[in-house]
């Protein structure tokens, strides 16, 4: 199946990044949301984001022109129709995702790729909701998307081998590197890393190795020299070209802010794996 159009369902912060992406390696882009006022607050960031590339020479102002050209907003769930593969950025709930899967399989061509955002839910779960289990994948961006090179693409239990090629061809045509979750289980590959990342740095201010500033936020050498150590480990390729390590220790810095949420992380991060 070649894919010339890209359907984006959520145009928060995910999901216009994933449009910005899309629409500059040349698909047209079909933005959709509830609200045009979260579609308008999408577009000014994508363009506001494609100025910054073309100050610092990224891409001329015709490419960035161009990349806007591409980008069409709609608050129809109908109008994603004319689409090869639709992603869906919507936020990360369970019964949210479900409902809004259960709507794109009535609005999507017949032969459309669905695909998640989502970087924990069970795309199997997701799937039976429609009519083409086997054409629904996970398609898991880093966040911010414009900068961030990992894609982790996650299997269903019936999605077909078709639909894999396909999605990562789309995802390596926007400029990513993908990593494939075979199996579809609770965290997949990156969340299933870094939840022991988190707590284990949570363990570590605990029992007084470092403070919070030590452990998680100034020590600039420190992250780089633990975001290498990861890539080597994990990826065995180059710090420059993985992304997930920045994702990684950038969450840690935002999740953990005082001592009162240790219980939640030591409680939480078992679960959500086992």
């Amino acid at each position: 199946m070649e894919l010339k159009t890209v359907a984006v369902v959520g145009a928060g912060q995910m999901g216009n990044g994933i449009a910005h992406v899309a629409a500059a390696t040349g698909y047209d882009v079909i933005l959709q949301d509830i609200g045009q006022a979260q579609l308008d607050r999408a577009l000014a960031t994508i363009e506001k984001n494609l100025g910054r590339m073309v100050k610092k020479e990224r891409m001329t102002q015709a490419e960035a022109d161009a990349t806007m050209g591409r980008i069409r907003t709609t608050t129809l769930t109908a109008d994603v129709a004319p689409a090869q593969l639709v992603i869906e950025a919507a936020t990360e709930n369970v019964g949210l995702k479900m409902k809004i899967f259960e709507g794109l399989d009535k609005a999507a061509s017949p032969g459309a790729i669905l695909a998640t955002n989502t970087s924990s839910i069970s795309i199997t779960k997701i799937a039976a909701v429609t009519s083409r289990p086997e054409s629904v994948i996970g398609m898991h961006f880093m966040n911010p998307v414009p900068v961030m090179k990992l894609v982790e693409i996650i299997r269903g239990l019936q999605t077909s081998d078709a639909t894999y090629e396909a999605v990562n061809a789309a995802a390596e045509r926007m400029g990513k590197t993908t990593v494939l979750a075979s199996k579809d289980m609770p965290g997949f590959i990156v969340n299933r890393i870094l939840m022991p990342y988190i707590n284990e740095a949570v363990y570590a201010l605990y029992e007084g190795i470092g403070t919070v500033e030590d452990v998680f936020v100034e020590k600039t050498d420190l992250l780089r020299a633990l975001q290498s150590a990861f890539a080597r480990t994990h990826f065995r390729r180059d710090i420059a070209t993985v992304s997930v390590p920045s994702a990684t220790f950038a969450t840690i810095s935002i999740l953990i802010v005082t001592r009162r949420r240790l219980s939640f992380y030591n409680v939480f991060c078992p679960t959500i794996l086992y």
